[in-house]
């Protein structure tokens, strides 16, 4: 999982924390929220000091897609030729693993291209603000604090529109500090946090991308799958003719 400070959007998670940021702007100045505006403004603060930091995130990121044959990821992922798009079962992604730990640290969920959906989820959390604060005894403040630890989820889900053929689906963690984190050079030095799967991969396909030879390539993929007790995945090619010339 990488740092989502180093992904491909520059916008990466700053887009949700905006969002959240302007609702609580937003509830501020109705009269409705009056009793809860120490919250409010804890809460804004927090998103607004979020924005501002370059530092590294805590927050690692793994992306996948539901578009499994999709040319312009080819092209932009695979360079357009003898590319590989892995499947994964999304009930054994995350499952073992929440159940093994906290259940707040790990999140598989849809990204979201649309700016009216950003604004919805945004105005529906800090409405909640409502209920949490009422239900809650301790300090509006300090309450606050601990929400948005929380509420960073909703700042994992929006992506900017232009990405929206990618469908992308996003597997995230949050780092503690005891975990490892390892470099890698892409060209750029990035950070990265090891997720294990435990003892099998929930691997449940292999879809060789557009190439010379697919027939070979599926031969040597289904060879490699054999060999690493994988037999079970299903192989396929790509359905589009393109070839890099």
């Amino acid at each position: 999982l990488t740092n989502a400070r180093y992904l491909n959007d520059e916008q990466e998670l700053r887009i949700g924390t905006s969002a959240l940021m302007s609702a609580c702007e937003s509830a501020l100045a109705d009269p409705s929220f009056h009793s809860f505006v120490v919250a409010l403004a804890k809460l804004r603060d927090l998103c607004q000091a979020d924005l501002q930091s370059d530092d590294p995130s805590d927050v690692f990121v793994a992306c996948f897609s539901d578009s499994s044959d999709d040319l312009s990821q080819w092209r932009g992922y695979s360079g357009g030729e003898g590319g590989f798009a892995i499947g994964f079962g999304c009930d054994n992604l995350l499952d073992e693993k929440s159940k093994r730990e906290d259940r707040w640290r790990y999140w598989l969920l849809p990204c979201i291209y649309s700016s009216s959906e950003t604004t919805s989820l945004a105005t529906f959390i800090v409405h909640g603000l409502k209920r949490v604060v009422f239900n809650h005894s301790v300090e509006q403040e300090e309450l606050a604090a601990g929400l948005f630890d929380y509420l960073r989820w909703a700042g994992l889900a929006p992506k900017h529109e232009a990405f929206r053929n990618e469908k992308e689906w996003r597997l995230a963690a949050f780092v503690q500090p005891n975990d490892a984190i390892h470099f890698r050079a892409t060209p750029t030095l990035k950070p990265y946090f090891d997720y294990e799967f435990g003892d099998s991969l929930p691997i449940t396909s292999v879809l060789i991308g557009p190439q010379r030879h697919p027939v070979r390539a599926k031969q040597a993929v289904e060879h490699f799958l054999a060999q690493k007790k994988l037999s079970h995945v299903s192989v396929t090619s790509s359905k589009i003719p393109f070839r890099q010339l």
